[in-house]
């Protein structure tokens, strides 16, 4: 077997492998395949297994080298490819947190972190999973830094569920989804107004006056 090894004054013309997908996302690939050119097979390694393809781990390379072998008379080249990135590898959801919920407004804590690309503060995305029955409220823009944060919710109404997506992505563009129920707080009864008649007695469940109901009693005489 006869050996070339491909330096700046080799003449001997190799075109490269084709990256798969073609793409970077940031200077990151996720997945990456290479392809072997036309009359090559394609190896990680000199005496590796040829083929026409190849994955290339996870990992930041200074110097990702691979190896193609002429299918005609087995002439093998090795390869270089500088300042190589992949990662596709999900970000990881340490924690996902309701608090403050009211009838109208909630808050959603999250933190979060990745082991290669990373993560940033715009890396914290929060979205509508589906429609409830009350009105359609509003996500402010997500408060905290790479490591994690909050999202404040309002304008929903009493008494009805919401689910929201919330998703985290990495520089390379992986992202981790998780999906969030909250459920609006009952109708604070400081904040309406009852129209009762002299000498009944009503009951408030937060939504409707009526009987029988165990959260506040008035009596009016």
């Amino acid at each position: 077997t006869i050996t070339l090894i491909v330096t700046d004054d080799t003449q001997v013309q190799v075109p490269d492998a084709e990256f798969n997908p073609p793409l970077a996302t940031n200077g990151w690939y996720r997945g990456l395949g290479l392809i072997a050119p036309n009359g090559y097979k394609i190896a990680s390694a000199e005496n590796g297994n040829y083929d026409s393809y190849i994955e290339v781990g996870n990992g930041e390379y200074t110097n990702y080298s691979y190896w193609l072998k002429n299918d005609i008379n087995d002439l093998k080249v090795q390869k270089n490819i500088a300042n190589l990135k992949v990662d596709d590898t999900v970000p990881i959801i340490i924690s996902c947190e309701v608090t403050d919920i009211t009838s109208k407004t909630a808050r959603i804590n999250v933190k979060a972190t990745d082991q290669l690309s990373g993560l940033t503060d715009t890396s914290y995305e929060l979205g509508i999973a589906s429609e409830s029955n009350g009105n359609d409220p509003i996500i402010e823009k997500f408060s905290g830094t790479k490591d994690g944060g909050y999202f404040e919710i309002s304008g929903m109404t009493a008494n009805e569920t919401y689910v929201f997506n919330l998703i985290v992505g990495d520089v390379a563009g992986n992202e981790a989804v998780e999906e969030v129920t909250i459920v609006a707080g009952k109708n604070d009864l400081s904040s309406g107004q009852l129209s009762v008649k002299n000498g009944t007695t009503y009951t408030y469940d937060g939504t409707e006056l009526k009987p029988g109901a165990d959260q506040l009693v008035l009596t009016i005489n």
